[in-house]
């Protein structure tokens, strides 16, 4: 008798225990799948935001080869003139977009000693405000918020080329300033002839983020 009221009590307590189990579990902190983790990257975009560093603007290096097709981009080739101390020169032009966007443009190195283009990159120049330095500048970017970020500054003008450029130390690149914000009185005296921050109105932005190898 006593085994049989032993027998009920252990099932007795076997019972309880599997209650317990199928309670509702207590509420922690969401895990991800693989399937949460394949939908976030089809709706974010990463490629928004692109870094500017030394010899590079995120996936376009300095010094890397020329690029005939690229995942995401579009490239369209231009012969277009550009203008030199010697005069206008005519010169090859890669274009390249996102999503009909234009991003930047692609000119190939020249070989210094024939003069003669290579299918290395030899110069960036961004036009997309999707590119940005560490500290936040890029296109679009004010003079004020370069001035900020960067105090150790100077600026000047090129008759060369007729670019208003602003160059931070430590920055290897060069920011051109929107022309129509130049109301200082220009007096030229070399090809970069300094300028200072009251030659532009408030406001100032930058147009074009150029590096070159």
């Amino acid at each position: 008798m006593r085994l049989q009221n032993l027998v009920f009590l252990l099932l007795g307590f076997l019972v309880l225990a599997c209650n317990e189990q199928k309670q509702e579990p207590r509420i922690s902190d969401p895990v991800s799948t693989d399937e949460d983790s394949l939908q976030k990257s089809e709706t974010s975009s990463p490629e928004d935001v692109f870094i500017i560093r030394k010899h590079s603007a995120g996936d376009f290096k300095l010094g890397a080869a020329l690029p005939t097709a690229l995942e995401d981009y579009t490239i369209t080739r231009e012969q277009q003139l550009r203008t030199t101390e010697e005069g206008p020169t005519e010169e090859t032009v890669y274009i390249i977009e996102q999503n009909g966007a234009e991003m930047l443009r692609i000119l190939p190195a020249i070989d210094v000693n024939t003069g003669e283009s290579t299918e290395d990159i030899g110069e960036l120049r961004i036009t997309s405000d999707n590119f940005r330095t560490e500290e936040g500048i890029g296109v679009n970017s004010t003079l004020e918020e370069f001035i900020e970020a960067y105090p150790r500054y100077k600026l000047w003008y090129t008759y060369v080329s007729d670019w208003y450029v602003a160059e931070a130390e430590g920055v290897e690149a060069q920011f051109l300033l929107d022309e129509s914000s130049f109301i200082g009185e220009m007096d030229i005296s070399s090809v970069m002839t300094p300028l200072s921050r009251e030659d532009f109105k408030e406001g100032a932005k930058i147009v074009m983020v150029r590096m070159i190898e």
